[in-house]
């Protein structure tokens, strides 16, 4: 634990996400509409980030005990937290209108430059409503990977209550910044708002997830 390589935990996930997200490009290119849904996504999360959330349930693993190395269970476990902050952000984008996101455009926006018949009101709608999809097809992978990880049956449900309860945290969250009236509404509020729409889910849940996966008893 004090010699782990945290580039190597990341380029351990990329490779779990990028083998599970070209499968599923593939499956979806037999479909008569192509796989642009899918690729779409794929493409926003090989775009960047830190790993930051896999990374620390990881972590996790090994502060409550885990086996070294963690097995290959554990790592697509940890890579499904990757697909829902992608769902996380494309949705976010959306209800912000951002333009940019990790310095290419946001989903909503690409997908509104690809469409060019109708005119920019219809571009707009097909953009959110691509963007809409595209953040629910990352958040349907993400319950795919966890399920599919092959986690024994108890280790397994422990990981999907802990990933529902982040789920609907990050949910709340996102409902009060949506909802809260910017800065009159205090210092506390705003520290609601941080708590609930990114620490939760960012630190507190990988990081219970990770334990739950090495068979901790209490979180």
């Amino acid at each position: 634990m004090d010699d782990l390589d945290l580039s190597a935990v990341r380029e351990r996930i990329d490779r779990v996400l990028e083998a599970f997200l070209s499968r599923q490009v593939r499956r979806a290119r037999a479909r008569p509409a192509g796989a642009d849904l899918e690729q779409a996504v794929a493409g926003f999360v090989a775009s960047g980030g830190k790993r930051l959330r896999p990374v620390l349930c990881v972590l996790g693993w090994y502060a409550a005990g885990g086996q070294e190395p963690p097995p290959p269970a554990v790592w697509r476990a940890a890579a499904a937290l990757e697909l829902f902050h992608a769902f996380a952000l494309v949705h976010d984008d959306v209800m912000d209108d951002s333009d940019h996101r990790r310095g290419r455009a946001t989903v909503h926006r690409a997908f509104a430059a690809g469409h060019d018949r109708g005119g920019p009101r219809a571009a707009r709608r097909v953009g959110l409503g691509a963007a809409i999809l595209a953040g629910d097809l990352a958040l349907t992978w993400s319950d795919d990977l966890l399920r599919t990880a092959g986690l024994r049956p108890d280790r397994l449900a422990d990981a999907q209550a802990l990933v529902s309860a982040m789920r609907a945290d990050t949910v709340y969250g996102q409902f009060l910044d949506l909802t809260t009236p910017g800065p009159a509404a205090g210092v506390e509020a705003a520290l609601e708002i941080a708590r609930y729409k990114t620490a939760k889910y960012s630190f507190e849940h990988p990081l219970h997830l990770g334990a739950a996966l090495a068979g901790a008893p209490g979180r």
